[in-house]
This record gives C-alpha cells, sequence and structure tokens, in this order.
C-alpha cells in the first residue's frame, strides 16, 4: 500500500494520514473492548452508571497491552495471530451455550401459549 503511495501525488501526506487513521481506528477498537471487558468483569453495572470503574479500565488496558506487547517481542505477527485464535476459542463454548439457552427458551415460550 505505501509503494503505491509513494508513486501518488502527495505520497508522503497520504501515508501519514493513512498511519494516523489505523492508528485512531485502533485505539477507538481497543478503547470499546476494554470498556466491555471491565463491564462483563464488575457488579453492580445499571442504566444509571453505565461505566465500569476506571481503575478496572486500566487495569484490564495494562493487562491487554502487556500480553500484546509480549506477543508482538517474542513471536511477532504469528504470535498475535495465535493469541486471537486463542481468544476465540473460549467464546465458542459461550456461543453454544447461549444457543442452547435461546432454544430453551423457545421450546418454554411454546408449552406456555398453549
Amino acid at each position: 500500500m505505501f509503494v503505491i503511495f509513494e508513486n501518488l501525488p502527495f505520497g508522503k501526506a497520504i501515508s501519514i494520514f493513512t498511519l494516523v487513521m489505523v492508528f485512531i481506528s485502533y485505539v477507538t477498537a481497543a478503547d470499546s473492548n476494554i470498556s466491555a471487558m471491565s463491564a462483563i468483569s464488575t457488579n453492580g453495572i445499571s442504566p444509571e452508571d453505565p461505566e465500569a470503574p476506571i481503575h478496572l479500565k486500566v487495569i484490564w488496558g495494562t493487562v491487554v497491552g502487556l500480553l500484546a506487547w509480549v506477543m508482538i517481542t517474542s513471536a511477532g505477527i504469528d504470535g498475535i495471530r495465535l493469541l486471537c485464535v486463542l481468544g476465540g476459542f473460549p467464546a465458542l463454548f459461550i456461543i453454544i451455550i447461549v444457543g442452547a439457552g435461546l432454544v430453551r427458551v423457545l421450546l418454554n415460550k411454546d408449552r406456555s401459549t398453549s
């Protein structure tokens, strides 16, 4: 991509703009994920107080950042790919349990309406 940008007019400016946009996108996604992880790991989340405590967000952000740094420095981008696969594996079981719960609710709803 950056080779193509070099051949365009204002290629250096386009490259810098692209890097800034990628950085903003990454930071936004990381912030959303850390907020979600913090909210899942705390009690007392309500519509009146929808955010987790800041100290919990700092802890989760530090853990995620350190884990990413360790994986990048030790295994490179393949380490991050491995971490993504390993991180998604427990989600498989959560999705299966949620699906089973949905089927159970649907079956019980049919019984309660008749």
